[in-house]
C-alpha cells in the first residue's frame, strides 16, 4: 500500500468531479486535503498542510489554478492538471505537469499517484 496515508489535495470546484477524485483517493487509503473549490482557499490551505500531491482543475470558475501551481512548485511538491480543454490549454511554464483529462479516469489517477509518489 504505496498511497496510505499519503495526502492528496484536491483543488475541484465541480462537486462531482472532488467527489470522485476523494472516493478514488481514499480507497487508496490516502489523506484527502480538501477538496477547495478556489485558488484562495487552496493557498489558504497550503499555509496550514503539506500535501504530498495535488490534483488541480485547471480552470476553476473564478479563472485558472496557476496561483496554485506555483505555490505548489515553489514547495516542489508535485501535481497535476485535470482538464476538459485539452492539455494545450495549460500555460507553457507548466506544461511538463502531468496532465488528465476529465472525465478523469480512476486507474489512470491511480496509477499517476503510484509513479509520482515515492
Amino acid at each position: 500500500m504505496k498511497l496510505k496515508y499519503r495526502k492528496v489535495l484536491i483543488v475541484e470546484d465541480d462537486y462531482l468531479q472532488a467527489s470522485h477524485y476523494r472516493d478514488a483517493c481514499e480507497a487508496a487509503h490516502c489523506i484527502v486535503v480538501g477538496p477547495v473549490a478556489t485558488e484562495e482557499e487552496a493557498i489558504d490551505l497550503l499555509h496550514h498542510e503539506v500535501p504530498d500531491f495535488a490534483i488541480l482543475d485547471l480552470n476553476l470558475g473564478n479563472g485558472i489554478s496557476i496561483k496554485v501551481a506555483e505555490a505548489l512548485a515553489e514547495q516542489d511538491i508535485p501535481f497535476a492538471f485535470a482538464t476538459g480543454y485539452g492539455c494545450d490549454a495549460i500555460p507553457s511554464e507548466f506544461r511538463s505537469a502531468p496532465c488528465l483529462g476529465k472525465p478523469v479516469d480512476t486507474a489512470e489517477l491511480m496509477a499517476l499517484l503510484e509513479r509520482i509518489l515515492p
